[in-house]
């Protein structure tokens, strides 16, 4: 132990053996602590019906608003398709027209390949146009496959006026 170290312990001894071995607080600090503590104090009793009133007229207003709407039935529209019948014969006649041109053009005109993806294609396209058309005998005031024939007989006669803008090889 220094000399430094032993003046303190000396100084200090004397005044630690004076101190008291217990102290008590001078007042009872636990109530302040514990009514702080507590929950605060409900809401006034006018004030919570006011919020239950007003979620009551919400839910009045909001159940009127409904069973008025429901009560007006939405006009009934008749399908219309988009497509007219005589459309999907002009598409079909173009495509036809097409077809043969491309047929009679001379072979080298597109490649072997090229051959081979315009059949594939067009036996897709000619087998969803048949599908159209069984269904239409069906059903033939059925605008949606009207619609999907008519579409169909578009698609075809775009991908043959597409083949014919290939440039030969």
């Amino acid at each position: 132990m220094t000399d430094h170290e032993r003046d303190d312990r000396e100084f200090l001894e004397p005044l630690v053996r004076d101190l008291p071995r217990s102290i008590e607080p001078p007042r009872d600090l636990w109530p302040d602590i514990a009514a702080r503590m507590q929950p605060a104090r409900p809401p006034a009793r006018w004030g919570t019906a006011w919020k239950i009133a007003a979620a009551l007229a919400l839910m009045a207003l909001s159940s009127f608003v409904t069973w008025q709407l429901m009560r007006e039935t939405a006009p009934v529209v008749p399908e219309v398709a988009l497509v007219t019948p005589g459309d999907i014969e002009h598409y079909a006649r173009a495509a036809d027209e097409m077809a043969s041109a491309l047929a009679s053009a001379p072979a080298e005109a597109l490649t072997p390949e090229t051959r081979a993806v315009l059949a594939r294609n067009l036996a897709l396209i000619d087998s969803a146009i048949a599908d159209c058309r069984r269904a239409l005998e069906a059903d033939p005031a059925n605008a949606a496959l009207q619609d999907l024939l008519g579409s169909a007989q578009r698609q075809r006669l775009e991908l043959l006026q597409q083949a014919a803008r290939l440039p030969r090889s």
